[in-house]
């Protein structure tokens, strides 16, 4: 007999959350199907193994198409499947679309993009990374081949909101740079992803303390009908994936991997080894057909080996800040349906501990630092349709911050790197404070126009106890069928870093500094699977935290990378800082992507152009230590029949500005540009089906040309010889087993 598998899932209500019952769930090209139970469920057995497309219909809501559905042999896929309502008109008969690409709503209705599942492994395999994937979305600044910062339309890596399954994270990378969102490598499993998206923009008030960007992962849910076994190995990495049913109709997830870098770090010469280990949990449980409890645990630890045996090693170690940390984080969200909306409350622990330190090359201590940051906190989110066309959301959040933190810089005179005078200082803070917020959101449609007015409220104890009021307000206008212009304005606040408070007691007086956002654009769909978007932006910053010490300096400007000497510590807020800083961004950005489909390919073209200056208390307009006036990435992936699978990305992306060796800083701060760079990845994957199990292999290349990056020349002031960074060709394979 022929090998089959199985497609099961739920069908909602995207607006309200509501389950769909006796809906028409249609595997296109044959005769099989099923209807949605009382719950929303379906499942179907004894689907033939290859790719299809899977249409979900019912009366009062538009017809659905899920693309590309891959289903192999003993295998099972679970679809979260959302239906759109539509206002039926009895007396003329209407064919309903599909539902198109956009990824707007009232919560993200402008500047947002979306990777599905599939799109999303393919584009992030080699690095295994999702904050990679996103970083082709426009907007996004590229960065160097060892990090997965995103920074998005000017903004420094801290400005962005991590959000996974609707709880935020302080971060999901290794070996992060305290504060920011990004680091190396994401410690989520790609493979456990479901969609990834980020807003690069005008995002709606259910989210705040954030000036730039949301980057949102949807964890997939465990499949519940038997245990499954994935062990993988590439590399760099082991690790193994399980899931399987639960009792009273749960289910689980359970994740595991361990780098091993050894080898791959001794033959590009480096005297350092980092490793890694992470995990992860989910677990959801149904209460009947209205509730849903579900669990979240997520961590890493992280760290390295230094070989400091010679002496062109110890040199090398001492460019970089080696830190050792942890994370963890844990959540329980109850989720409940009812007949105009949901209500969801959800509560969460997490904790960042950091211990980092920085030698000289005679192993001398040039930086030391150690931090405990810890955060309890609970939300209540809610929404409820008005009608057909209206909706209410609001929401509120309280957080308990418990942070510890010391910091030893000894890094002033022959220590600096490129002469830069760095402050000497040393301190310490155990602090807890509140942060709490509230929100509320109103959307009415009249016709084809979208109207969505929200305001947000964030009070922070640790900055005086101060409300910062946001007020949001966006329009989407549907000129014709396929065709949306789309208009945001609204501002935004970010509370300062409580590590900025340990090394000076002055820094306690920081308050939250802020960003207007204004944005414009259109989208045109193009058949079902291909979008077509512009968009204009302008964002201006206020009261950011800038430098007495160094006055060109300001924090926006930091965060990127690993740190220390490189950016002179500023990152950890060891300068006395004030609200005076300010900034502006703007930019047009260009965008095509072309989902899989029946068409087994897809594509993704990205082209951004802007500027972006900063003005710390010299009061000189000066570049972003971020900006890139142009940036060009392209993504094509091809699936060739079911085992063989093709892709390639490319980027170009402008220099960014540096200051020169020997130059004085106040002068010479961010004055040159390096030149422009572009690299090209290429992967290839095949994939085996057998009766019971199923063996995926890759092959991916990063820098297939080895072009070393353009980046900035380092100079070595003990050593008095320049250093110029940057790596080549970065080979990777994977293989995984299925069972």
């Amino acid at each position: 007999m022929a090998p089959r598998g199985s497609i099961s899932g739920i069908v909602f209500d995207h607006d309200s959350g509501d389950i769909v019952p006796r809906a028409s769930v249609v595997i296109l090209g044959t005769l099989i199907g099923a209807a949605t139970d009382s719950a929303g469920g379906f499942m179907i057995q004894g689907v033939p193994v290859g790719t299809f497309d899977v249409q979900v219909s019912i009366i009062g809501y538009r017809t659905a198409v899920v693309r590309n559905v891959h289903v192999r042999a003993d295998m099972h896929v679970s679809l979260p499947i959302a239906l759109s309502q539509v206002i039926l008109d009895l007396g003329e008969f209407e064919v309903i679309a599909p539902i198109r690409l956009s990824s707007a709503s009232p919560e993200m209705p402008v500047s947002i993009h979306k990777l599905p599942k599939k799109e999303l492994l393919s584009i992030g395999r080699g690095l295994n990374d999702p904050l990679r994937a996103l970083s082709l979305m426009p907007g996004v600044s590229q960065t160097k081949v060892d990090r997965n910062d995103l920074l998005v339309r000017g903004g420094s890596p801290s400005e962005n909101l991590i959000v996974v399954d609707g709880i935020e994270l302080p971060s999901i990378s290794h070996f992060a740079t305290q504060g920011s969102s990004t680091g190396s490598t994401s410690f989520i499993d790609l493979e456990l992803i479901e969609s990834a998206s980020l807003s690069a923009g005008g995002f709606g008030a259910r989210y705040g303390d954030k000036t730039s960007a949301v980057v949102d992962l949807r964890i997939r849910d465990p499949r519940n009908d038997r245990f499954t076994f994935r062990p993988n190995v590439s590399a760099t990495q082991v690790g193994l994936n399980t899931e399987g049913p639960l009792p009273g109709g749960g289910s689980i997830l359970l994740s595991a991997r361990r780098s091993y870098l050894d080898k791959v770090f001794e033959i590009y010469g480096f005297g350092f080894i980092p490793h890694f280990t992470d995990g992860l949990l989910k677990a959801c449980l149904p209460i009947g057909s209205s509730d849903r409890i579900s669990v979240l645990a997520v961590g890493a630890i992280d760290g390295f080996s230094l070989m400091n045996e010679s002496t062109e090693h110890r040199l090398q170690n001492s460019r970089m800040m080696f830190n050792d940390q942890s994370r963890f984080a844990a959540a329980v969200t109850w989720r409940h349906i009812f007949t105009s909306g949901y209500m969801s409350v959800s509560s969460a622990y997490t904790r960042s501990e950091y211990e980092y330190r920085q030698n000289d090359p005679s192993l001398a201590p040039w930086f030391t630092g150690s931090s405990d940051d810890r955060t309890y906190s609970g939300q209540i989110d809610a929404l409820f349709k008005i009608g057909r066309t209206s909706e209410f959301a609001g929401g509120m959040s309280i957080r308990l911050l418990d942070f510890k933190g010391a910091i030893n810089s000894l890094a002033a005179g022959p220590s600096a790197v490129n002469y830069e005078v760095i402050p000497k200082t040393s301190g310490s803070i155990d602090m807890t404070s509140f942060k709490s917020a509230a929100y509320l959101q109103f959307s009415h449609s009249v016709g084809p126009a979208t109207i969505t007015a929200g305001l947000r409220g964030d009070y922070y104890e640790m900055t005086g106890k101060s409300l910062y009021l946001a007020p949001r307000l966006s329009l989407n206008l549907a000129i014709s069928p396929g065709i949306n212009l789309k208009a945001s304005a609204g501002r935004y606040f970010q509370s300062p870093n409580p590590l900025w408070f340990t090394a000076t007691s002055f820094n306690r007086t920081l308050t939250p500094f802020g960003a207007d956002h204004l944005i414009v654009g259109g989208e045109i769909f193009v058949g079902p699977d291909v979008l077509i978007g512009v968009e204009g932006y302008q964002k201006r910053y206020f009261d950011y935290p800038s430098s007495l010490n160094r006055r060109y300096l300001i924090m926006a400007n930091t965060g990127a990378g690993l740190g220390g000497s490189a950016e002179g510590f500023a990152s950890f807020g060891i300068d006395s800082l004030v609200n005076k800083g300010s900034g502006r961004s703007r930019g047009v950005e260009f965008f095509i992507q072309k989902m899989l489909s029946g068409t087994p390919w897809y594509g993704i073209l990205s082209i951004s152009h802007s500027r972006t200056e900063y003005t710390a208390l010299d009061g000189i307009a000066r570049p972003s230590s971020h900006d890139q006036p142009w940036t060009v990435a392209i993504a094509l992936g091809w699936y060739i029949g079911e085992s063989w699978e093709l892709g390639t990305k490319f980027r170009y992306y402008a220099g960014t500005p540096y200051t020169p060796t020997g130059t004085a800083f106040e002068k010479g701060y961010n004055s040159t540009r390096i030149g422009g760079d572009h690299n090209l990845d290429l992967y290839v994957a095949r994939r085996w089906s057998f009766s019971g199990w199923k063996l995926n292999t890759y092959v991916s290349i990063l820098n297939v040309y080895n072009r070393k990056p353009t980046e900035p020349p380092i100079f070595e002031k003990i050593s008095g010889k320049q250093h110029i960074p940057g790596l080549g060709i970065i080979p990777t394979i994977g293989v995984s087993v299925e069972f």
